[in-house]
C-alpha cells in the first residue's frame, strides 16, 4: 500500500555547523553506492504516533541515493543525504504501509534537517514538524567561547565564572513557548554519567535563558544543552560547550 503527500513542506535547518550527538541508527547505503566523495547533510528526527510516543523498527528510505535506516526504541533516526540534492524524498514504511516526506528547497551547505513524523492508527503520516534550534554562550563570558554547533572555549577562563547561555526553539516558522533545554556535565573520558546542571524554558518568544558557573575541572570537562527536554518526545537537539581541558583530551586520543 503505498500513499504520497502531495502537500510539499518547508524546510527549516539548523543555521549553525555542529555535530549532533543524538538520532536513531546511521543509514548504510544498498547499492555499493560511493558516498564518501560527495558533500552529505544529515537528516535526522523522531516518528511518533499520534499519541506522542516513539515507534520503533520503522524504515526510512532514501531511494534516490539507495540508503535506508530504522528507528530506534525511541523512533529516533538519522540518514544522510547529498548536499547536491535540492530535493529530498523520504519514503517512511511502517505496518506495510508507505508515506513520502518531500523536502522541497534544501539549502547548498552541510546544515542538519531535524523532523519529527506523526502517524495516525493506520500508519499515515498525519503531521511533519521541522524544528530550528540554537545555543549560544551570551554576555560577558562570550569572550571565552566561540559559537557554533559545538561551543569551544577559546581562552582561559577563571574556575565558577558566571556564564549565561541562551537557546531558541522555532517550529514551523513560530516560536516555540514552552520547550524545556537542560544543562548537563560530565567527565573528559565519559566514564561518569551526565549530571544535570540548570534547566531553563523558552518564552513566548521562543527564547530563553540559563545561568551557571563555569567550572574548569576534570568533572566539567564537557557540557552539553538537548533542546528540547520536554517529555512530549519531539525531536531532541544536542549542543556541546568542549572546555580546553576536553580539547586537549580529544587532540591526545585521536593520536596514532
Amino acid at each position: 500500500m503505498r500513499a504520497v503527500l502531495s502537500k510539499f513542506f518547508t524546510l527549516y535547518c539548523l543555521t549553525v555547523t555542529l555535530s549532533s550527538c543524538g538520532g536513531g541508527s546511521a543509514g548504510t547505503g544498498t547499492g555499493g553506492r560511493e558516498a564518501s566523495s560527495i558533500a552529505l547533510r544529515s537528516i535526522e528526527g523522531v516518528v511518533t504516533n499520534q499519541a506522542s510516543d516513539g515507534l520503533p523498527g520503522v524504515t526510512i528510505r532514501l531511494p534516490q541515493a539507495n540508503l535506508e535506516t530504522i528507528t530506534d526504541r525511541a523512533g529516533y533516526f538519522a540518514i544522510q543525504a547529498p548536499v547536491q540534492q535540492e530535493q529530498v524524498i523520504l519514503e517512511v514504511e511502517a505496518a506495510q504501509a508507505t508515506e513520502n516526506v518531500i523536502l522541497n528547497d534544501l539549502p547548498d551547505d552541510q546544515s542538519t534537517v531535524n523532523l519529527q513524523i506523526q502517524l495516525d492508527q493506520q500508519a499515515h503520516i498525519s503531521s511533519v514538524s521541522k524544528l530550528k534550534v540554537n545555543v549560544e554562550i551570551i554576555d560577558d563570558c562570550l569572550r571565552y567561547f566561540e559559537n557554533g554547533r559545538t561551543i569551544l572555549q577559546v581562552a582561559e577562563i577563571a574556575n565558577k565564572t558566571h556564564c549565561r547561555l541562551q537557546a531558541s526553539v522555532v517550529a514551523d516558522s513560530q516560536p516555540y513557548s514552552g520547550a524545556t533545554f537542560l544543562l548537563q556535565h560530565r567527565d573528559c573520558a565519559g566514564k561518569k554519567r551526565w549530571r544535570d546542571v540548570a534547566v531553563g524554558e523558552t518564552g513566548t518568544n521562543g527564547i530563553g535563558e540559563i545561568s551557571f558557573r563555569f567550572r574548569t575541572d576534570e568533572a566539567h570537562c564537557v557540557y552539553r544543552v538537548i533542546v528540547p527536554h520536554n517529555i512530549d518526545k519531539k525531536q531532541r537537539v544536542f549542543y556541546q560547550i568542549h572546555s580546553l581541558m576536553k580539547q586537549a583530551f580529544d587532540a591526545k586520543t585521536e593520536l596514532p
